[in-house]
């Protein structure tokens, strides 16, 4: 909506007559001037006032979508190119946190969306990548199950079914580090190999779940 501003030539009376509710403000306003008579005579000889019209823009505040998906393409991609780096040079020990961890952890606290999301698309292109993959099951299993729900499970679960016996454990363990008894009866779905993997397996179930 336009906003008039009217303004006589003695500056001294500023009269705004606004046409929609609220503050006016630089962006779509427009300034009207007109010239008062300034004596009886000027006023007869006077046919019209001729109004100068101003549009003053206001600079956009405003970010692109265009803009708003580079910076988040940006940094998804430096949030990956960091972890995978951490985890191709970090030792990985159950129930001690790693710098992946604490690296996650950083994230989580800024973009905790596209961290759980990026975690989880890392995931899924190491799969022949052992190493990566049981990084990323350890600092899940050491991170509070709620804060990286529904991702963890999705990875621990997706875990249980992998070639090494190494990650289908370190699967199982984050179930039991979890404590959560909802998640622990998935595992009632899946039978592992070798023998004790699968007697781990009954173990947190029974633990747990009382089955």
């Amino acid at each position: 909506m336009i906003k008039t501003i009217e303004v006589d030539s003695s500056i001294k009376s500023v009269t705004a007559s606004i046409l929609s509710q609220g503050a006016l403000s630089l962006k779509n306003a427009s300034l009207t001037l007109r010239t008062a008579p300034k004596t009886i005579s000027e006023k007869q000889n006077e046919t019209t006032n001729t109004p100068l019209n101003i549009r003053l823009e206001g600079a956009s505040t405003t970010t692109s979508s265009g803009d708003a998906v580079r910076t988040s393409k940006t940094e998804a991609d430096r949030f990956r190119k960091g972890l995978e780096d951490c985890l191709d040079n970090d030792f990985f020990e159950p129930g001690t946190k790693s710098a992946a961890d604490h690296y996650v952890e950083r994230w989580l606290s800024l973009r905790p969306l596209m961290t759980q999301v990026e975690t989880g698309k890392v995931f899924l292109a190491s799969r022949g990548n052992d190493r990566r993959l049981i990084g990323i099951l350890n600092l899940i299993t050491h991170m509070d199950m709620k804060t990286f729900h529904p991702m963890n499970e999705m990875i621990a679960l997706s875990a249980l079914s992998h070639r090494s016996t190494e990650i289908k454990e370190c699967a199982v363990r984050a179930f039991e580090y979890w404590e959560d008894v909802d998640l622990i009866r998935s595992l009632t779905h899946h039978t592992l190999t070798p023998k004790w993997l699968d007697d781990y397996r009954l173990e947190v179930i029974s633990d747990f779940c009382g089955i």
